[in-house]
């Protein structure tokens, strides 16, 4: 049968990542499916019924605990919550070293409401992680931008078994490789001694070296090839992941600073949930513009910044009663139906453009909202 229109490449790897996001959660696993044997393995895998791995099929309930990828993995009511002596064992995984739960029994008892509990961790050899795919020969070179600190501090394992590579300079570098074969590989890139910074700050590029406004024809296809990224505490962003559409997983690990991520770091990429890590105080706007749907925020948050949250499609978020503030456009056009506000003070806007917010409950303790909060 011959086709009646060209297949559109970028729509299809993000049909395909939602496929696989489903399979991952069915299975209880967060490893990387290739099209088609990868996914019909892990489906075959399944437990007949449908459940979840090891752990089974969860429902959510009052408090709900999450894995860094969005897998529910347990869940018990206020009134259970209350009976409880520890917190869940928790998850595993190969390449990462768990940190615990990004909220203690005691902050959660003392709380006392709705809660989404997340997992953390730090990669066990220090490196950040980028998974890649490479599906057509001819088109496997794959360029990477960033900065150092130090000449030749940032060591770059490809992940296809060739050397380890340094690059020469300080400040803004780049480098490339080409694969031989196509396949899944994870590039991990290790600063020894200095900072390292994923993107071309200067320039506004990211990671692979692309801005906002490029024309290259090759951007759309190697931006697209990024489909889950590992960071390490000790690397900063800026603008590093912007345009990647099919990133869909991000593991942020425990002792990250905030100070390191910058304005649209995960613009227009496909996460749709993130851990926050203990013990994180505030969150910027480094994630707005993504595709962000629920997430887990530590018991420690005091404060969201200006558009921590804007033109995302978060539909789910229950916040600390600790948080103090929120900035103009914090909430700006998302998809929340009902809001818990513990503040005691909201800017502008914080709320504006929200269609679907039906239900909105505010603390005793709002000292002041703005009359243009929800416009």
């Amino acid at each position: 049968m011959a086709l009646d229109k060209l297949v559109d490449s970028a729509q299809l790897d993000a049909d395909l990542t939602t496929v696989a996001n489903a399979i991952r959660t069915r299975g209880g696993t967060s490893d990387t499916l290739s099209f088609p044997s990868g996914m019909a393995s892990a489906v075959l895998a399944i437990p007949s019924g449908g459940g979840g791995g090891t752990a089974g099929f969860v429902y959510p309930k009052d408090i709900n605990f999450y894995d860094y990828d969005g897998v529910l993995l347990e869940s018990w009511t206020l009134a259970e919550l209350q009976t409880k002596t520890a917190l869940p064992d928790y998850p595993t995984h190969a390449g990462l070293t768990s940190q615990g739960w990004n909220w203690t029994l005691e902050a959660l008892k003392a709380t006392n409401r709705k809660m989404n509990v997340g997992a953390t961790y730090v990669t066990d050899d220090g490196s950040t992680r980028l998974y890649i795919t490479i599906d057509v020969l001819g088109r496997t070179t794959i360029p990477l931008y960033f900065s150092q600190t130090v000449a030749n501090d940032v060591v770059i394992d490809w992940g296809d078994g060739s050397a380890t590579e340094t690059v020469e300079g300080t400040g803004a570098v780049n480098t490339s490789h080409t694969y031989t074969s196509v396949g899944d590989f994870v590039i991990k890139l290790k600063s020894t001694t200095g900072t390292m910074t994923l993107g071309d700050t200067a320039n506004k590029r990211n990671i692979f070296g692309f801005s906002p406004t490029s024309s290259d024809t090759s951007k759309n296809y190697i931006l697209n090839r990024l489909k889950k990224v590992e960071l390490d505490s000790n690397v900063e962003l800026n603008r590093s992941f912007n345009d990647c559409y099919c990133l869909s997983c991000l593991l942020i690990s425990k002792g990250f600073s905030m100070y390191s991520f910058t304005s649209y770091s995960f613009n227009k990429t496909a996460i749709k949930f993130i851990v926050f890590p203990d013990p994180i105080y505030f969150i910027n706007n480094s994630i707005q513009g993504s595709n962000l749907v629920s997430v887990s925020v530590p018991y420690t948050l005091t404060n969201l910044y200006d558009y921590a949250f804007a033109n995302t499609k978060l539909k789910d978020i229950t916040l600390p009663t600790e948080v103090g503030s929120m900035g103009s456009f914090a909430f700006l056009n998302t998809n929340l139906e009902t809001i818990f506000i513990y503040a005691t003070y909201i800017s502008s806007r914080a709320f504006g453009q929200n269609y679907y917010l039906q239900n909105v409950v505010l603390s005793e303790g709002l000292g002041a909202i703005k009359s243009t909060t929800f416009e």
